[in-house]
């Protein structure tokens, strides 16, 4: 590791002889400092064959001698194409404004290069395929030559994915400098959504579908449409309405009017809900497909007054809940924002498909949400304010046709040994509660699956697992054999009387390496000995070697093949697809 002031004399600073991290304290005869150039050097063993530096990853720390403000930015890497003999480059960057998806770049060149006063200097900037020249400013450097700077901006907002910039940079014909960058654009500056409310231009409102992400400073759309959207009856459907006043429009009223259909039919506006998309900083990208910055997230309902913010996008969450009882056809509302110096009415269009969606859905999932996270979130401790609160999460989860893991979290059953005559240990089960809750969630909220808590079985993963163990008797033993399939036959016996043994699955581990196929096939088999009614799911890709011990295959989103979800479905298995704490990075939005 080397380290100097220019990229003509380096200090070594440390060496890095084989892999792992180390941390390099950079000499103080290198500061005070404008420039501070870092290198990595390779240099070949005696009679060495070669080799691949991989770097895993790097830091720079240094104390500034004044606050360089709030900011953020990338690590960009320029190739250099050609540089005329005697010439040296530099490209400076200035911070970039939090969220404005703009770099403005300073390129200056310098030692050599004759009087500055001759020949004219110009420096060509390429970016997406459209060219932009700019003059560069010819000033006076030290008494060893002169040197020549241009400055120019790259924008983030188009496309997502590698952007080409190319620069150049000639005195006269000459060419003295020829380099090349690829800008890494995340998808939150993809420019090819959305449209202009067509009737009303000139209000700085536009709007777009609902699965989008609006960064604050996106540039808005050129294209005009009218705001439409479709929907079958007890289905709810959104678009975002996005709010970008040109000043500051103080506080503003919103008023929706009810939706006006075929033969006089009206859908009040109740069923209409506002909110504001708010924006979280995010401070550090989750993958390539993501980046740091302001991202809307949280959805708080907007009330009826409102003070959007000037110069910046001001997202609306609109959501449009269809009645079970409306008329199929064409309906028309209006939102209406209307302040002391500024008024704008954006017509809505819903088309009502002419069937009603079941209020119980028909495609399974399994969101991952715990008591216990939601309760530190909320901060409430007292037994009724959590019985309330959950409540109001699982009607959430039910209103946007979610399962849950678990809905009677709350409420789970119990086990509990019974001891005969003659000492020998039975199972008894209390689905006192259970029951309760499990008629409030699955019969009335029509929940379609969740995970049932089974016990008895074993865990780890290879080579280190524990046996399964039954409430204090060890699998092997004769007493683990005959109360788990008395277990088993309640648990299963339970669930079938009430209509619920359909919707449930044993979630009992995750994610297995290929080493511990052996142990999670056992543990398969054990539930389907003791209750073979149940369902088991696993979070792994389809494979032969558990083939007649999975009921639902649940693939990471890289591993999964349709050919092969298929022949399990045909098999009668189930398979679905599992998005874990972040998409792989090929899931762009």
């Amino acid at each position: 590791m080397e380290a100097g002031r220019d990229t003509s004399h380096w200090t070594r600073v440390g060496v890095l002889a084989g892999v792992g991290a180390m941390d390099f304290r950079l000499p103080s005869s290198l500061f005070p400092s404008r420039n501070e150039f870092v290198r990595l050097v390779a240099r070949q063993s005696p009679g060495g064959s070669g080799g691949v530096i991989e770097i895993g990853g790097y830091r720079y720390s240094a104390v500034l001698k004044s606050s360089a403000g709030t900011s953020t930015g990338s690590t960009e890497f320029m190739t250099v194409g050609s540089l005329a003999a005697g010439v040296k480059a530099n490209l400076y960057a200035t911070p970039e404004p939090p969220g404005r998806g703009l770099s403005k770049l300073q390129l200056s060149l310098n030692e050599a290069l004759g009087n500055a006063t001759g020949s004219p200097f110009k420096m060509v900037v390429q970016q997406g395929g459209k060219a932009a020249e700019k003059l560069a400013t010819v000033t006076s450097a030290a008494t060893d030559g002169k040197h020549v700077s241009g400055a120019f901006t790259v924008s983030r907002w188009g496309r997502p994915g590698v952007q080409a910039v190319s620069i150049s940079a000639y005195r006269g014909d000459e060419c003295l400098f020829a380099g090349a960058l690829e800008i890494h654009n995340a998808s939150y500056y993809a420019t090819n959504f959305g449209d202009v409310v067509a009737s009303n231009l000139s209000s700085g409102i536009w709007w777009c579908p609902a699965a989008y992400k609006v960064p604050p400073f996106r540039p808005s759309p050129t294209g005009r449409s009218s705001v439409h959207l479709s929907a079958a009856r007890q289905e709810r459907a959104a678009v975002q309405l996005v709010v970008h006043p040109s000043r500051p429009v103080g506080v503003v009223q919103v008023a929706v009017a009810p939706l006006q259909g075929p033969h006089g039919y009206t859908i009040s506006s109740d069923a209409v809900t506002l909110r504001r998309e708010a924006y979280v900083q995010v401070s550090q990208a989750t993958d390539g497909a993501g980046c740091a910055g302001l991202w809307p997230d949280p959805l708080p309902l907007l009330r009826s007054r409102w003070k959007p913010a000037a110069n910046q996008n001001n997202p609306i969450w609109v959501q449009i809940t269809v009645p079970a009882h409306a008329v199929a056809g064409n309906y028309t509302t209006a939102i209406t924002f209307t302040g002391r110096s500024w008024h704008s009415t954006v017509p809505i269009n819903l088309h009502v498909w002419n069937f009603t969606l079941p209020l119980k859905s028909a495609l399974r999932s399994g969101f991952g949400i715990t008591p216990s996270t939601i309760f530190q979130y909320q901060n409430i401790s007292t037994q009724r304010d959590k019985t309330r609160v959950w409540n109001l999460y699982m009607k959430a989860f039910q209103r946007n046709r979610l399962d849950p893991y678990d809905p009677m979290a709350l409420n789970p059953y119990t086990v509990s040994l019974v001891h005969g005559p003659k000492g020998t240990p039975h199972v008894k089960l209390d689905f006192t509660q259970f029951d309760i809750a499990a008629h409030q969630m699955l019969d009335k909220l029509g929940f379609n699956a969740f995970v049932i808590q089974f016990y008895g079985l074993g865990g780890g993963s290879y080579p280190h697992y524990q046996k399964g163990s039954f409430l204090g008797y060890a699998a092997g033993t004769a007493e683990y054999e005959q109360l788990m399939k008395e277990y088993g036959n309640a648990l299963q016996s339970h669930l079938a009387e009430h209509g619920w043994l359909k919707t449930a699955y044993v979630y009992w581990t995750d994610e297995p390496q290929d080493s511990d196929f052996p142990f999670v096939k056992a543990g398969m088999q054990e539930i389907h000995r003791v209750a073979p009614g149940l369902k088991t799911i696993l979070t792994v890709h389809i494979t032969p070697a558990l083939f007649g011990d999975v009921n639902i295959w649940c693939s990471l989103t890289n591993q999964y093949l349709q050919s092969a979800a298929h022949e399990q479905q045909r098999a009668g298995n189930e398979v679905m697809v599992v998005y874990m704490h972040r998409p792989e990075g090929t899931l762009r939005g």
